[in-house]
């Protein structure tokens, strides 16, 4: 259940993100996501894709991709967006604006 709650986490910055940003659809978007651990069982991204996907149904998410890429540390953040024609890079917790490209985001 803990992945559930990571999920929406995860789910409600990027419907923030995309609102902020005026994004219609989110189609790709990057995390990076430490070792989580809650009541000793850790989150993995299996699951975590499960439940993204489960609740990004019927929002600007729907059909996002969920990129992870695994990180030491014990945490999770939003790095990448990529939707509606625009790719938006997160650093700092903020996010820089760049015309999209057909080049794949994992190459930043």
């Amino acid at each position: 259940m803990h992945d559930f709650y990571t999920a929406k986490a995860v789910l409600d910055k990027v419907i923030q993100t995309a609102r902020r940003h005026k994004l219609e659809r989110v189609q790709k978007v990057e995390i990076e996501l430490g070792r989580l651990e809650d009541h000793g069982e850790a989150i993995t991204p299996q699951n975590l894709r499960f439940n993204f996907k489960l609740l990004a149904k019927d929002t600007v998410a729907q059909k996002a991709k969920l990129v992870i890429r695994r990180i030491p540390g014990a945490y999770f953040r939003v790095c990448a967006l990529e939707g509606s024609g625009r790719s938006l890079k997160v650093k700092s917790d903020k996010l820089k604006i760049k015309k999209h490209s057909h080049k794949p985001m994992s190459q930043f």
